[in-house]
């Protein structure tokens, strides 16, 4: 969704609150896009554990 269709839908006057949201959704978007690029082949135990997982 555009700022402008926000704009529209919500009656908003200025783009900075629709910036709020359009902003936060691009950002997820686009690291979703970077993660399904990633080649996880081969990277084994390399990663992490997770942060529920006990370090030691």
């Amino acid at each position: 969704m555009t700022d402008n269709m926000l704009e529209a839908m919500f009656g908003w006057k200025d783009a900075r609150t629709s910036k709020i949201y359009t902003l936060d959704a691009n950002r997820a978007r686009l690291a979703r896009q970077a993660v399904a690029k990633i080649n996880w082949d081969g990277i084994g135990s390399k990663l992490l554990p997770a942060a529920d997982e006990a370090v030691g």
